[in-house]
């Protein structure tokens, strides 16, 4: 789950929902919050900008913080910047690449993902290029739009036919549990058609976006969360 709760800790409320790994910093306090409870991280290793094509942090920041960290029994896996535009950036994958390649001579048991973005430049799923970059692919398809009555559940089947013919097999889908000014809040019969129509696929895990976003917490909406909470309890496919 991203984001956090209310509670003390940050994600107990989601822990009781049935996630049981959550975004954290690179900060051993922070993972050791979680292993006492017996829950992973999904580590935050900073931005990439499209704007500029490069690095939040360079790579002696990455030494300095993953150095401390690497063998917590906290860490599921490294979080190297977010939706990176091979449009705007033609040699981020290959950055994407490099860094993981840096991370893995820090901790060569950890794996690192990404998020990358269900279009770019008008080219819908453009996935295959970013094969190989991170060990895990994380894919945002968002299938829920204010300006549609009803949710386009196509898109994740297109999206999962795009990375089945990337030829990519290690990847988490990024459930849409969030509202802005253009997508809205899925029902809790939208949220379970999310989830069926990525287990149709070969995912190795999911992240839900996100318990809390603009002015949208999922504890004001308890029959959502309820839903999250079945979903959790299903088996992946």
């Amino acid at each position: 789950m991203y984001g956090h709760d209310t509670s003390s800790n940050g994600f107990t409320l989601q822990a009781n929902a049935g996630f049981n790994t959550f975004d954290a910093n690179p900060y051993p306090d922070d993972l050791g919050e979680l292993t006492a409870h017996g829950v992973k991280a999904f580590v935050w290793l900073g931005a990439w900008r499209n704007a500029s094509c490069a690095w939040e942090h360079d790579d002696a920041w990455i030494r300095s913080h993953v150095v401390p960290i690497a063998s917590s029994p906290a860490v599921l896996a490294y979080f190297l910047g977010d939706e990176p535009l091979a449009s705007k950036c033609p040699k981020a994958p290959a950055m994407f690449k490099a860094r993981t390649a840096l991370v893995h001579q820090i901790d060569p048991v950890h794996p690192t993902f990404t998020v990358i973005s269900a279009s770019d430049a008008g080219v819908a799923f453009p996935y295959a290029q970013w094969k190989g970059t991170t060990d895990i692919l994380g894919f945002d398809v968002y299938p829920c739009r204010r300006v549609d009555a009803q949710c386009d559940f196509s898109r994740i089947d297109e999206a999962v036919a795009a990375i089945q013919g990337a030829g990519i097999t290690d990847y988490w889908a990024i459930i849409q549990a969030f509202q802005d000014d253009y997508y809205r809040l899925p029902t809790p019969s939208e949220l379970h058609e999310e989830f069926q129509h990525w287990r149709k696929s070969a995912l190795s895990g999911y992240l839900v976006f996100s318990w809390e976003y603009g002015s949208l917490s999922l504890e004001s909406r308890p029959d959502e969360v309820r839903q999250l909470e079945l979903e959790n309890s299903l088996p992946l496919h």
